[in-house]
């Protein structure tokens, strides 16, 4: 079947699909932490634990809307494991070990007498019996529920990084060096399996006694003699893993490095890769059902797949035509638009963001920019920068140099500028940015945004939850309660009243009195926050780490994830108008709102096309070169083209005969002139003998 792409793509179906659409079923959640994540155990669709580095454990009751936090100690947690809704093993560190019998509503730790060695996965096998793997060939054994453990003598000393288990007595673990170890006594003597893997192994997981499935490097084995024999099963398989998992002797999935996740629907005879829209490395995955599964990874990565729930794409990427850091961005109206990064990056749109002129200024980094009027703007950073002529010239504004770098920038009223910046320097000008004044802020912390209102109101926002008021034009200044030693990164005002304020921690302050009093406005948001923007007093957005977005409209009491698909930070968000908006990030990341959402509807996938295989290209997104994978299983003739967003073919790869097997074409952004294209969507579509065809999309990004 279809997978329905209503909107942006309506037009371009016709043009160049004709027999499915590329799979969009993995959705990057907002992170519940910014800790690497290790491993996840699933009960249900809805209950389910996760741990990782520094004591970390999270808990979900709806399956991936909102998770819960509990901190066992400061060790970092490498592995997890629920034999029921009631009872869970958590390992890690210094042979650490936490068991719980009440879902988790309490946490006694353990260990085995004299053990200290790291301890890094640890399996079911049984309601009673619990096994456990790390450090220098370590196995322990619990046969209460993990209440009480005891050390095996396996005989090995490689290090151990997976475990799995079936029934109480049989029992495999895998490591370094291809070593599998496996005891069928519970434990009591333990033989090695020939793996035929020098490298490390880092998962194992059996479906039965007899039938089990490991990964390690850019490999996955098969057993159906419960490890007898181990065969390769790695077809489709180009980048190094971390986890296997099978639903049952057909259905799988493993997960690796740079966002990597491949599944398979015939017991890994093929795999197929699915697009993660991440690029951080993967450390785990689990699955309920074939069409529910979650993975978790570097700096709190969480993705949810769930082939029932489409996914709502209102953020389109742009065309920044840099890679550097982008650091702020203000719309004039809702076609142009200015945003400036590191390096003296410049940049201006008159077409909403679709494309951009780039200029650089000095190689100075530049922080924030601000408009009063289409002729008039500011720009603060390393230098600070004046136009008064709608950009067409960039003055230098003479005596700020020395000041300390700005980070943030405000008008006020009429001819009113404020900005402030390092060590606690804030700086007010009267002429429109000519001349400033730099005040006594009385503090020393770093500011990193300014707010105003009228012409003689400001606020300022910076490291330790500082949050400085003045009332008559930046003659005094008093601090504010935020009741908060978390940072702040972006501050913004809509009138004399009401404002709002956020940074590190998932942190946003609201106020209604001017800053009298600030109360927490951050319900459903788990990730830190560099940018805010308000339209008004109900709908607002939020940005912040790895490509997070969060939206509300009932004025932040409650903040819903949208979709970006990128997993660089975000570091600043600005609307214009209710269908007009702009986020910037780091890597030139451009995000453009499109008011008609992208809506994907997913639905199970199905191999509609027998005689070959299209995989996801990697890395996704790219610069400046990317890999199409493919795989042909009859000779054919056969075509690989590119296309733009549009449906305008940019350019042809291959135009030929391919023999059976699995072949890779490279692109390198370029046209068919061999002219670099710009950054953006694009699609890459493979026609066998002219009649049947498949695309998936790319993202390229300069």
């Amino acid at each position: 079947m279809f997978k329905k792409i209503i909107g942006l793509f309506g037009k371009l179906l016709p043009l160049i699909i004709t027999t499915s659409l590329w799979s969009q079923s993995w959705v990057p959640l907002q992170n519940p932490t910014g800790q690497t994540l290790r491993s996840i155990s699933m009960q249900t669709s809805t209950d389910g634990w996760i741990c990782g580095d520094a004591g970390t454990v999270l808990h979900t009751a709806d399956g991936w809307n909102t998770w819960s936090s509990q901190f066992l100690g400061g060790n970092d947690l490498g592995g997890l494991a629920f034999f029921d809704s009631a009872t869970g093993v958590v390992v890690g560190d210094g042979g650490r070990i936490f068991y719980t019998h009440d879902g988790g509503n309490q946490w006694t730790e353990t260990s085995a007498s004299g053990f200290s060695r790291k301890l890094q996965a640890v399996a079911w096998g049984s309601n009673q019996v619990v096994w456990a793997a790390g450090r220098d060939g370590a196995v322990l054994k619990s046969a209460d529920s993990g209440v009480s453990w005891s050390l095996q003598n396996t005989g090995i000393q490689e290090r151990l990084y997976s475990v799995a288990a079936i029934g109480s007595d049989s029992v495999w673990a895998v490591g370094d060096d291809g070593m599998i170890i496996h005891s069928s006594d519970g434990g009591a003597t333990w033989v090695t399996q020939a793996s035929g893997i020098n490298g490390q192994l880092n998962s194992i997981h059996f479906v039965s006694s007899s039938l089990g499935y490991l990964c390690g490097e850019s490999q996955v084995k098969y057993t159906s003699n419960g490890g007898q024999t181990w065969v390769f099963r790695s077809t489709g398989i180009l980048e190094p893993l971390n986890s296997v998992f099978f639903l049952d002797e057909i259905s799988g999935w493993a997960v690796g490095e740079a966002g990597t996740i491949y599944h398979t629907t015939n017991g890994g005879q093929f795999w197929a890769q699915q697009l993660s829209s991440v690029a951080d490395e993967l450390h785990d995955v689990c699955f309920v059902s074939p069409n529910v599964g979650w993975a978790i990874g570097d700096f709190g990565r969480l993705l949810f797949y769930d082939t029932s729930t489409p996914i709502v794409q209102k953020w389109i990427p742009g065309t920044s035509q840099i890679s550097s850091p982008l650091s702020g961005t203000y719309m004039i109206n809702d076609q142009e638009i200015w945003a400036c990064g590191e390096g003296g990056m410049l940049l201006h749109s008159l077409n909403a963001g679709s494309n951009w002129s780039v200029t650089n200024i000095n190689g100075k980094d530049l922080n924030d920019v601000v408009f009063r009027d289409i002729q008039t703007a500011i720009v603060v950073g390393d230098t600070t920068i004046r136009t008064t002529d709608g950009g067409v010239s960039w003055d230098a504004v003479a005596g700020l140099d020395t000041v300390e770098q700005l980070r943030g920038v405000a008008w006020g009223d009429g001819d009113i500028v404020w900005a402030a910046g390092n060590n606690g320097v804030i700086t007010r000008s009267t002429d429109a940015g000519q001349n400033w004044t730099v005040l006594n802020s009385g503090v020393s912390v770093r500011f990193r945004a300014i707010a105003a209102s009228g012409s003689d109101l400001a606020w300022v926002a910076g490291e330790e939850g500082v949050v400085l008021h003045t009332s008559d034009a930046g003659n005094s200044w008093s601090l504010q309660n935020t009741n908060t030693l978390k940072k702040f990164d972006d501050i913004q005002f809509l009138s004399a009243t009401t404002g709002y304020a956020c940074g590190s921690g998932s942190n946003v302050i609201y106020t209604s009195d001017g800053g009298q009093t600030w109360v927490q406005r951050d319900n459903g948001i788990l990730t830190g926050l560099n940018g805010i923007h308000f339209l008004n007093e109900q709908k607002g957005w939020a940005v912040g780490s790895f490509g997070t977005i969060f939206a509300t409209t009932d004025g932040g009491l409650n903040w819903i994830q949208e979709y970006g698909g990128v997993s660089q930070d975000l570091n600043d968000v600005n609307f214009s108008s209710e269908g007009h908006g702009l986020i910037v990030g780091n890597s030139g990341i451009v995000l453009r709102y499109d008011p008609l959402a992208t809506v994907i509807a997913n639905e199970p996938e199905q191999s509609m096309v027998k005689e070959f295989e299209l995989l996801q290209n990697y890395p996704n997104p790219f610069n400046p070169t990317t890999t199409i994978p493919l795989s042909i299983h009859n000779n054919s003739r056969v075509k690989l083209s590119i296309y733009n967003i549009s449906g305008q073919q940019v350019k042809v790869l291959y135009e030929g005969t391919l023999q059976y097997g699995q072949h890779e074409f490279h692109w390198n952004g370029d046209d068919q002139n061999n002219n670099l294209v710009s950054s953006g969507i694009y699609f890459y579509t493979l026609t066998m003998d002219s009649r049947e065809s498949v695309s998936k999309k790319l993202i390229l990004i300069r």
